[in-house]
């Protein structure tokens, strides 16, 4: 199911904020309170602005269920001279993944879905394919936890680079499980837009309007949308690349994982909803059962992973958090909830080359002594690693025999490793059919059970003819096999797309 929001659809929420932009501000739950607390706090984030180059940053703070502070830093648009504010609109990132996963738990509760149904039986004849595992163990539950099996996937559509490949299109050419499911987590991008696909077919809504009219509204999110063009808005802040030149639209086809434009203030109580603070002008949308659930649930089969229905819960100095951060071309975002402290706080950028933890560990230190006792140790006793030299495991040396199998073609594929760590890749050059050696483009490492290597190589890939690339393998070693993901790399960050791979160790005699 392929359908889209109309241009003054999507510019309907926007349109109108504006006209109730003096309300929203008295209205939002917002303390009356000043922010002079944060004096230092914002002297130090206009001083990264400066030294750093990025555009614009914008901050959101709320406590209790009141926004404590938010501000806006920098240029939201360089070239119209439009300074940032809390209300400006930013590309999220993967922040939009625990905003999917929230309308997906709509639906779970409506009875429309089963998180523990295998994911095709809501995907109709187009499916997941298995090459590792069996398809019916890759639930939607574990596609929520990035734990399906499901490769690392991304493609950007830019401009005129050629048309958004449909859902069904994507699923039948990356929709492959490399790892069996519950064997490991790998965050996949893919799995979010197989979520939206899902959201899509059950709700028999387009997903842009499903987020609109059953998560952003009722929740109060006035200048949040899922976009998929350009709009004429000044309140919406371009990306920047390297953070000189505005980014060429492009559209994030994968919706659920990172095609969101939110702003800080928006952000703020979308997190307040999370943390079960009910806000008069916010409906239930989901009950605390279920929003305790998308921070709780675990893979029964790994449930050392911090990664839940939606969000990543972890620690940091001292204290249990609950965060979703995002990184594009041309953005960087992070958002953080402290339940013990019913805490929110997020950070927009549209630049990159950006620490984020610079901006919000300082915020986080203003308001908690144990925080910043914490955050100021580890400053202390930060020390650079240094690189270090590949050392391969012994099971890892020899010569490994195997094939890439893409959506169109098979490729024989052989990996070299002696005991010094030297390696190469051979199968046929894109141009002929000859055997050639092909070096790597970064250090290899091996941790874990999983070996990763990148190499000077290219995958004869339709989508992977526009940019120069790399192949990126990701392995998992077991016994004489090496399998998983070998991924067609570009090195602009504009796509990442997966094949399956599989080699065995060649006796030796």
């Amino acid at each position: 199911m392929e359908s889209h929001l109309t241009l003054k659809q999507a510019l309907a929420p926007v349109r109108f904020a504006f006209f109730l932009l003096a309300l929203s501000w008295s209205c939002s739950n917002r303390s009356e309170t000043t922010s002079v607390q944060f004096d230092q706090v914002k002297t130090r984030i206009q001083k990264y602005v400066e030294e750093a180059g990025v555009p614009s940053i914008a901050v959101a703070v709320a406590k209790d269920g009141k926004i404590i502070w938010e501000e806006g830093f920098g240029w939201a648009n360089k070239e119209k001279n439009i300074k940032a504010t809390a209300q400006t609109m930013y590309s999220v990132g993967s922040i939009a993944k625990p905003m999917t996963a929230t309308g997906l738990m709509v639906l779970v509760e409506r009875g429309l879905i089963d998180l523990n149904k295998p994911a095709n039986v809501y995907l109709g004849e187009v499916t997941l394919r298995a090459f590792e595992g069996k398809g019916e163990e890759a639930t939607v539950k574990r596609i929520l936890h990035h734990t399906a099996g499901l490769p690392m996937y991304w493609h950007f559509c830019r401009g005129d680079s050629g048309k958004r490949p449909t859902p069904e299109e994507t699923i039948r050419h990356f929709g492959i499980l490399v790892a069996a499911p519950g064997d490991r987590y790998e965050y996949s991008n893919l799995g979010y837009a197989i979520l939206a696909t899902i959201i899509e077919r059950e709700s028999r809504k387009a997903f842009p309007e499903f987020m609109r009219s059953e998560v952003f509204e009722p929740l109060g999110l006035r200048n949040t949308a899922v976009l998929m063009e350009p709009l004429p808005a000044d309140s919406i802040a371009p990306r920047y690349i390297e953070n000189r030149d505005i980014s060429p639209f492009y559209d994030y086809h994968l919706r659920g994982a990172s095609a969101v434009y939110s702003s800080a203030h928006d952000l703020v109580r979308f997190g307040m909803f999370h943390l079960k603070n009910h806000l008069s002008d916010q409906r239930q949308i989901l009950s605390d059962n279920t929003i305790e659930e998308m921070q709780e649930s675990v893979d029964s089969k790994l449930p050392s992973s911090r990664y839940k229905l939606g969000w990543d819960v972890g620690e940091r100095y001292g204290y249990d958090v609950v965060t979703h951060g995002g990184g594009m071309p041309g953005v960087r975002t992070m958002m953080l909830l402290l339940p013990s402290e019913n805490i929110v706080v997020a950070v927009l950028c549209n630049g990159e080359n950006i620490e984020l933890p610079r901006i919000y560990d300082p915020i986080l230190a203003t308001l908690l002594p144990k925080y910043e006792r914490g955050w100021k140790a580890q400053q202390s006793s930060a020390v650079s690693g240094g690189s270090r030299t590949f050392s391969p495991p012994p099971l890892l040396i020899g010569e490994w025999i195997g094939k890439i199998t893409t959506y169109n073609e098979t490729i024989p594929v052989q990996l070299n490793c002696d005991k010094d760590g030297n390696l190469g890749m051979i199968f046929p050059d894109d141009s002929n059919s000859a055997q050639t050696m092909h070096k790597l483009a970064s250090p290899p490492r091996f941790q874990n059970g999983i070996f990763v290597a990148n190499f000077q190589a290219s995958l004869p890939l339709e989508e992977a003819l526009q940019s120069p690339n790399t192949v990126y393998l990701k392995m998992k070693l077991r016994d004489n096999k090496l399998s998983g993901t070998a991924l067609a790399l570009c090195e602009k960050e504009y796509f990442g797309l997966p094949s399956y791979i599989e080699l065995a160790k060649k006796e030796t005699r």
